[in-house]
């Protein structure tokens, strides 16, 4: 599914950038390893309505990182997205996925997001396949 498919290629392409900028070499993160297999094996999986994916990985890898936000933590970084970004946390999987999403808003909350982790990890995030990203999802 992945190998096939332009958008899923990308989106792994964005998922691989973050966790090389976020995960630290030497550093240890019991189950980071199997979750991000586990992500990726679901991305190939989707067959179709997959364009909310990067988003809900964002926040789930919050979690993952041990960060465990909830709407108050992220509301100084989501802004008038607040309301959007709950919903995305708050629904299942595949809800989240039906979310919809213009290319704009949803690269808008990409970005909010990344900043959140900027902000936990101490560290400038960035990001230069989120430009892809915003070109093929707008």
């Amino acid at each position: 599914g992945i190998r096939n498919s332009l958008y899923k290629n990308t989106i792994t392409m964005f998922l691989s950038e973050v966790l090389y900028r976020v995960v630290k070499e030497g550093t240890s993160e019991p189950g980071l390893y199997d979750w991000c297999e586990k992500q990726i094996h679901l991305l190939d999986a989707i067959d179709s309505d997959f364009s909310n994916f990067h988003i809900r990985f964002l926040l789930e890898l919050t979690v993952a990182l041990g960060f465990r936000p909830n709407i108050d933590d992220l509301r100084p970084f989501v802004g008038g997205n607040q309301a959007v970004v709950e919903k995305i946390m708050s629904t299942s999987f595949a809800e989240s996925m039906l979310i919809p999403l213009s290319g704009s808003l949803r690269n808008e909350i990409c970005e909010n997001v990344l900043r959140y982790i900027e902000y936990h990890t101490e560290s400038t995030l960035t990001v230069n396949s989120l430009k892809v990203l915003r070109e093929l999802f707008v």
